[in-house]
């Protein structure tokens, strides 16, 4: 009779962008992680107060961190989809070429205090946040192109879009701009209630809804690998990559943290 090997088990990458460390790990459904991949998040300080990184850098540790662990797959267990998780809030703009304009903005960086402080003249603490669930602090998106729009002309006029972390790599893998709820809901532009971005709050920032990253459902792919990028990872092309949304929220589900009553105190 012949002999039937049994199909190699399936795996899947998941990379985690953080403040600190950039980490993939190469899992197998119902065996657990198989490896993980660290590389250090490059973070540059401004004189003064603020924070960057450089998109080149970030982009370049991430690819690196999966072709790590699509080299220990191993050739009869690659990898059949990568789930994007990262911080939120950090965020560049993004030209017609699909390029990075300028740095990633660091999600601490506290420059756009005082657009956040306008936003709140503006529009009013308590109405933002029964819009967006969020109080205006400088963290978030908004404050942050509103200080581009000031501080960085050169680079704001050559935003057609603007993207997260994990949205810029998934840009990246897939020339395709999405996100999902998780993260969008990070922006203070992004009305949770409608789960839609907000013209009126865009509009503070000379933006339209068009130029944000579009919401996908969670776990929809944001599309597949080029030939570019899959030859970089060793991968096939069209490999699906998914945002896997916000780390806070990716990490309580991980952690088990899945029904109510349950609660995770993550603290950095």
């Amino acid at each position: 009779m012949p002999s039937h090997r049994p199909a190699a088990a399936r795996t899947l990458i998941g990379v985690d962008i953080g403040s600190t460390n950039i980490k993939a790990a190469l899992v197998a459904p119902g065996s657990g992680v198989l490896h993980v991949a660290r590389r250090v998040t490059e973070t540059h300080a401004v004189r003064g107060g603020g924070a960057y990184h450089r998109p080149a850098e970030l982009l370049g540790a991430v690819s690196s961190a999966i072709a790590e662990c699509v080299a220990a797959a191993g050739a009869g267990r690659k990898p059949a989809a990568i789930g994007i998780a990262s911080m939120a809030e950090s965020g560049v703009p993004v030209d017609r070429r699909n390029l990075p304009v300028g740095d990633i903005l660091a999600w601490y960086d506290p420059r756009p205090e005082r657009q956040a402080a306008w936003l709140e003249r503006q529009i009013g603490a308590s109405a933002l946040f029964a819009r967006t669930g969020l109080r205006p602090e400088p963290k978030y998106t908004l404050p942050k192109l509103l200080w581009l729009r000031e501080q960085r002309a050169a680079d704001f006029t050559r935003l057609r879009h603007w993207a997260g972390v994990a949205e810029l790599v998934a840009l990246d893998l897939t020339g395709q701009l999405a996100t999902n709820a998780s993260l969008a809901c990070r922006t203070l532009a992004f009305d949770v209630t409608k789960r839609a971005w907000d013209p009126e709050l865009l509009g503070l920032a000379s933006l339209v809804p068009d130029e944000m990253p579009v919401v996908l459902p969670l776990g929809q792919a944001a599309g597949g690998l080029t030939a570019v990028a899959a030859t970089r990872l060793g991968l096939p092309s069209g490999t699906p990559v998914a945002i896997a949304g916000q780390d806070h929220l990716a990490g309580a589900l991980g952690a088990g943290v899945t029904k109510p009553g349950d609660a995770l105190d993550s603290m950095g």
